[in-house]
Parts: C-alpha cells; sequence; structure tokens
C-alpha cells in the first residue's frame, strides 16, 4: 500500500521536535508502515529522521522558525490562515496530485487544520489516523483510546443516538523502544512525565506517594518553563 502522510508546518520530523505529540505520531507512523514493507510518502519540512521513501519539502526551514517564533514549537499557532499554514497547505495539495496513485491512502494528523487537503482529493481515502484531539472531520479515524473515541462520539449530537461507524478502530499511542531504556528497579522514588494540568492526572500520583510515603519526580515539559522538582514525603 502507498501511504501519503502529512505532518505540520512548525515543526520537523525528527527526534528533536519528539515534543510534540504530533510530529511524533507522524515519525512513528512511518516508521511501523515501512517495517510492514509499505511505501510512505512525507509531506513535510526539510528534515525527517523517520524512513520515507520520499520527502517533499512543503515549507522551508526559516519560514518555519518565523512561525514558531519565540515560542516553544508546541506553542505554534494551529490557525489555518496564517502563513505558514497557508504555504504548508497550499503546497502539499499542490505536490501530491504528481504523487497520488489509484487506491492510495492521505494520512492526516492535524484534524480542521488538514482538512482542505482531504476536501481538494475527495477520490481518495483520507484518514486521521492518530485522533488525540477534538476538531476531528473525516470519515475515516483510527482513535488512541476507546474513551476519546466515545468522548468525540457524543460532542457530535445527542449522546443517546450516537452509533459510531463499524470501521472506527482505537489504536493506542506507539511509541519507539530505544527511547525508553528500561531501569533495573531499584530507584527511591516514582517519576511522572507530562504536562502539570489537572486532567493529566499529576495530583493522582501526588496523592498516592503522599499515602505510601514515598518519593514522588515530576518531569514537566520544557516548553511550559518548569524543571524537574521532587516531592519528598
Amino acid at each position: 500500500m502507498r501511504f501519503h502522510v502529512v505532518s505540520l508546518p512548525h515543526t520537523q520530523v525528527t527526534k528533536e521536535f519528539s515534543g510534540c505529540a504530533y510530529t511524533e505520531k507522524v515519525r512513528r507512523f512511518c516508521m511501523m508502515m515501512k517495517d510492514l514493507g509499505h511505501t510512505v510518502i512525507l509531506y513535510a519540512g526539510d528534515r525527517t529522521d523517520a524512513p520515507v521513501d520520499e520527502l517533499v519539502i512543503c515549507i522551508s526551514e526559516e519560514r518555519r522558525a518565523q512561525a514558531v517564533g519565540n515560542l516553544h514549537y508546541t506553542q505554534a499557532s494551529f490557525d489555518t490562515n496564517a502563513l505558514h499554514w497557508r504555504i504548508f497547505n497550499t503546497n502539499v495539495i499542490r505536490l501530491m496530485q504528481s504523487r497520488l496513485e489509484d487506491q492510495d491512502f492521505i494520512c492526516l494528523i492535524g484534524g480542521y487544520a488538514h482538512k482542505e487537503i482531504a476536501d481538494k482529493y475527495p477520490q481518495y481515502i483520507s484518514v486521521e489516523f492518530g485522533v488525540g484531539y477534538g476538531g476531528v472531520f473525516s470519515k475515516y479515524k483510527v482513535f488512541e483510546s476507546y474513551a476519546w473515541m466515545h468522548s468525540i462520539y457524543a460532542g457530535w449530537k445527542n449522546p443517546t443516538t450516537v452509533d459510531g461507524q463499524f470501521f472506527d478502530t482505537v489504536i493506542p499511542g506507539y511509541l519507539e523502544p530505544d527511547m525508553f531504556p528500561l531501569g533495573k528497579g531499584k530507584g527511591d522514588y516514582y517519576l511522572y512525565i507530562g504536562r502539570l494540568i489537572e486532567r493529566k492526572g499529576y495530583n493522582i500520583a501526588q496523592e498516592v506517594c503522599e499515602r505510601l510515603g514515598k518519593r514522588l519526580i515530576l518531569q514537566a515539559p520544557a516548553n511550559k518553563k518548569a524543571t524537574a522538582s521532587s516531592l519528598d514525603q
């Protein structure tokens, strides 16, 4: 099979940008599809360390950096009226046209920000292959969890009448094992990695460790300008 995988205009599909969950999803998806013997054409910036058959450059590094400015790349705008999105989506649409073949798949990770790409090629199957966001639009979707799938269903209309679609599926977030080496289990602490906001559950980890009398280390993403801290109980 042939997959046309579209990334984002404000990142590069490399480990350097792994702090962006969407970009990292793209990188790992490319790796998995190539491992399975499929053809992967990636539409992105001018660098990638993902194994692809072709990297189609849709935005320059200079323009990408301008879009990010002094922000962390995960805080760049998803406003499709912004210049970097207009440039990127326009180039994706133009450059994809000569590469599409019958029965190819268009794989999108940006939700509504990528909708105009799917709209341009309605004769092809466009798939949102890693739905962990709210702005879904396509007929074909792969969700990251059943909880999120049903949350999206409930948001469409009266949740008591939503049946979903039989071909909707869930594939939990995939990872590259080498990036998460296992220790020997001799640490004297528990570790939380993620954003320090209540819906991510860090407060539950804190409560558990307080009750157990264990040390908890909280590691927040660098883009939130927080450093590792520890709670010794």
